[in-house]
């Protein structure tokens, strides 16, 4: 599965082995970010932003996020319970 976050808070999410191929666009205080999800992966394909390195991250691919930080924006991998490690007390 993947997330898209704002702020920490789950905007969306995906199982991007049954998503359908779509593009999402998420506003955020007069700017834009468009995202891609086709064959079963997920980027930014577009961002109203400065820099641009969050389009030129390019498919989600890693454990590394896909991050817009002007557009507070985070795209990544949702953690699963078999991702967490336990802790000993």
């Amino acid at each position: 599965e993947a997330e898209i976050l704002r702020d920490g808070e789950v905007l969306y999410r995906f199982d991007l082995s049954s998503a359908e191929d779509q593009t999402i666009r998420i506003d955020y205080r007069g700017s834009s970010n468009t995202v891609e999800i086709r064959d079963h992966r997920i980027r930014v394909k577009e961002a109203e932003c400065p820099d641009q390195t969050c389009v030129e991250m390019g498919w989600l691919d890693s454990g590394v996020p896909i991050v817009c930080l002007p557009n507070h924006l985070m795209i990544r991998f949702a953690e699963t319970k078999q991702d967490v490690d336990s802790v000993a007390g």
